[in-house]
């Protein structure tokens, strides 16, 4: 997995994030940016579904559990349960990410937590020799108080879920940009 750090964005800075190439995720940060408006960070009750439906088939939220760290997935899209193959809802990232992936997964999102973050990660999965495909997913920090993240609100987006009969496959690699805030 690499690593990049980008310069914070300013109010409106969504040109900070020009590196995203899913429209939906830029759609999302923009939404996200325009809700925090001169504030760091959005709180969970800025956020309106309605107002982004579109997306709402890609989107998670995860709660930052107080007292132990730990997350637990509040609700998750359609696409989204589609991926795990069930309903992450009400269970927690480490219960159902795979054990040699959940350590890099649970340090992003503590990471997004922690700074407080955007974090985006562009995937590129090798499924064969000859057959490759990318997704991508971004990393939302929201607060409550303004100052504590205590809630992720995340997307993804990839090409293979529909199709993905490649188990194992050959080769994955992960750049992760991390913007502070």
């Amino acid at each position: 997995t690499a690593m990049a750090t980008a310069k914070p964005p300013g109010v409106g800075g969504v040109k900070s994030f020009g590196h995203i190439g899913d429209r939906s995720l830029r759609q999302l940060i923009g939404y996200w940016n325009g809700k925090r408006g001169p504030r760091a960070l959005p709180a969970l009750g800025d956020i309106d579904p309605t107002e982004i439906p579109p997306l709402l088939a890609q989107v998670w939220l995860c709660d930052r559990l107080a007292g132990s760290g730990r997350f637990r997935y509040r609700l998750a899209g359609e696409k989204v349960n589609a991926f795990w193959g069930f309903s992450i809802a009400g269970k927690y990232m480490d219960e159902i990410v795979p054990p040699d992936r959940a350590a890099s997964v649970i340090e992003k999102a503590r990471m997004a937590c922690e700074l407080p973050a955007v974090l985006h990660d562009h995937v590129c999965l090798s499924l064969t020799e000859e057959l490759t495909e990318t997704g991508e997913r971004l990393i939302l920090p929201l607060s409550d108080d303004g100052v504590r993240v205590n809630v992720l609100l995340g997307i993804a987006h990839c090409s293979w879920v529909q199709d993905l009969e490649f188990d194992p496959y050959v080769s994955c690699s992960v750049t992760t940009t991390v913007t502070a805030l």
